[in-house]
């Protein structure tokens, strides 16, 4: 049974940094459990569907290290086998860029019985029109894995540091698919702030940022900076690189990125450094998911977070099948399991907005879809009996209600559909955008 659930944290504060959050259904389930799989979106016409490539299974050991791939309709909601990465031994920590109707699967790492790794410098070209591998295309110069991977403009794909045998490298290589070869990008510098494994980035607008990852030192210790190399458009070669430090605690870890409009958001993963195995590096045990929803404002530079309950860790891709509808697969979840969850993201645009001194704080709004109420709660806003204008988004009345002394607002009968919730208590009142499904 599909399960739909939407999270909301409203913000309001005089600048209104607009809340950029999620809901999550959990779909047909993976043939198997998988974490650590190079993920990415590939279109049938106008169908979308989600791509897994290689990963490791549920024994979380190098023997359960795969080749596999797996292909998701999300019309048909149905998965199926598609023939094994070329290659000679299965592989983690690689990434898949799609350009036009192929997807390239670059870099990751093997591991063997002594417990000994090798970074790959392989490149994988896979054909989505008669779903079968092509030949290899032109080797990596810099054998790399766990790093960010993203497409410009349609055209050249970005290798950006990462780890390659025995250390994060500043290394930024980028690969030209029409001619099958690869060019030397201005590399970042070589320092713990730039130099990592374990983050995602995102091309936005000739720039590409990375979060979070892990530096080169003992524990490996995890990062919290966002990065940004402008690349100059006449001379994609030429990056010029900056770096800042988010929020104090603020860090991710094999997280997943993804753009919804004009925002870019990094999912999921985990606040410690861990290897293929969910432990951490620091010593103190397993790893759990963080669940979070960082989303970014490249033009104003400012910064959001909520919690998405349900998002996995040990992440290293996304499935785009439109701006606002994402999916990710796989992954580690509560207790260290592997998931064969197939979670389809929707975006829900929060409008958050407050005139009153008082209001600056966080309201929690969640929407139950079985019991049709919305459960308000907040440490020092009163939010029982609470007025609740309904408007459709072209600001058509279609209901009023009042929260209950426990501030749930009862939302039966209200068709499926976008809405815009108002909220007033006291000349207070806030608004939120949602989605009915």
């Amino acid at each position: 049974m599909h399960r739909f659930f939407l999270l909301i944290l409203i913000p309001l504060f005089p600048y209104s940094l607009t809340a950029q959050l999620w809901s999550l259904d959990t779909l047909s389930a993976m043939p198997e459990p998988v974490t650590n799989n190079a993920v990415c979106e590939g279109f049938i016409g106008d169908t979308a569907c989600v791509y897994s490539f290689g990963g490791m299974d549920s024994s979380k050991q190098f023997g359960g290290i795969h080749l596999k791939t797996w292909r998701y309709n999300t019309v048909t909601d149905h998965w199926e086998s598609l023939p094994d990465m070329p290659d000679s031994l299965g592989k983690i920590a690689a990434a898949a860029s799609r350009v036009g109707d192929t997807i390239y699967v670059i870099g990751g790492y093997h591991v063997f019985s002594d417990g000994s790794e090798k970074s790959s410098n392989l490149v994988h070209r896979f054909d989505i029109r008669t779903n079968t591998w092509l030949s290899n295309g032109a080797n990596i110069p810099v054998q790399i894995d766990d790093h960010v991977q993203s497409v410009w403009r349609d055209s050249l794909i970005y290798v950006v540091t990462g780890w390659s045998d025995v250390g994060n490298v500043p290394a930024v290589q980028i690969y030209d698919p029409a001619h099958d070869n690869w060019l030397e990008g201005t590399p970042t510098p070589f320092n713990s702030f730039y130099a990592v494994f374990g983050s995602q980035g995102y091309i936005f607008e000739d720039t590409i940022y990375y979060f979070g990852g892990a530096a080169y030192a003992q524990n490996f210790p995890i990062q919290g900076r966002m990065r940004r190399g402008i690349i100059e458009p006449d001379s994609p070669m030429v990056i010029r690189w900056g770096s800042r430090k988010l929020q104090s605690g603020l860090v991710g870890y094999r997280m997943a990125a993804t753009r919804v409009f004009d925002y870019l958001h990094w999912l999921g993963g985990s606040s410690l450094t861990y290897n293929y195995d969910p432990v951490a590096y620091n010593g103190s045990g397993p790893v759990s998911p963080l669940e979070l929803n960082l989303y970014y404002d490249p033009e104003k530079r400012e910064h959001g977070t909520s919690v998405t309950p349900g998002l996995p860790m040990d992440l290293r891709g996304i499935a785009e099948a439109s701006d606002t509808v994402k999916y990710i697969v796989g992954g580690i979840g509560p207790n260290q399991v592997v998931s064969d969850q197939t979670l389809r993201l929707r975006y829900q645009n929060l409008i958050g907005n407050s005139v009153q001194e008082e209001l600056q704080t966080k309201v929690r709004v969640i929407w139950d879809g079985q019991s049709d109420t919305l459960m308000l709660s907040s440490e020092s806003v009163p939010v029982s009996n609470l007025s609740v204008l309904v408007t459709d988004i072209q600001g058509r009345e279609v209901a009023t209600r009042t929260s209950s002394p426990t501030g749930s607002v009862n939302m039966f009968g209200i068709p499926r559909g976008i809405y815009i919730l108002t909220f007033e208590s006291g000349g207070n009142s806030f608004l939120i955008k949602v989605q009915k499904y």
